[in-house]
């Protein structure tokens, strides 16, 4: 079992790219995402795009602009809406603000 860990500082990003194109990552069991602020609600969205530097691109989301409360985690555990293509799309997270900070685990 695979277990990937991003930070995401948003008054560094707003954007983080968890899964590249190309990854080749196996079935996606889960997906949390907490929000590490202690007063703060963090507006997360998580997406999938094809490779961003071809003339077009496509993305979809899976979450969009969904409140997370200050403290809390939200579990996305079910595989047929973490089911992607991994060889043409990549996996972002995106907060609405700089002062955002999330936490991403991914276990596949």
């Amino acid at each position: 079992m695979a277990t990937r860990y991003h930070n995401l500082d948003g008054s560094v990003a707003k954007t983080i790219q968890l899964l590249p194109p190309g990854s080749r990552v196996g079935s996606i069991n889960s997906i949390t995402i907490t929000n590490t602020a202690l007063t703060r609600e963090a507006v997360v969205s998580l997406y999938i795009q094809d490779d961003v530097t071809g003339a077009s691109k496509s993305t979809f989301y899976l979450l969009k602009r969904v409140s997370v409360p200050a403290g809390v985690s939200l579990l996305l555990d079910n595989p047929s809406m973490l089911n992607f293509d991994s060889l043409e799309y990549g996996l972002y997270g995106k907060v609405n603000d700089t002062d955002e900070d999330v936490d991403f685990l991914i276990s596949s």
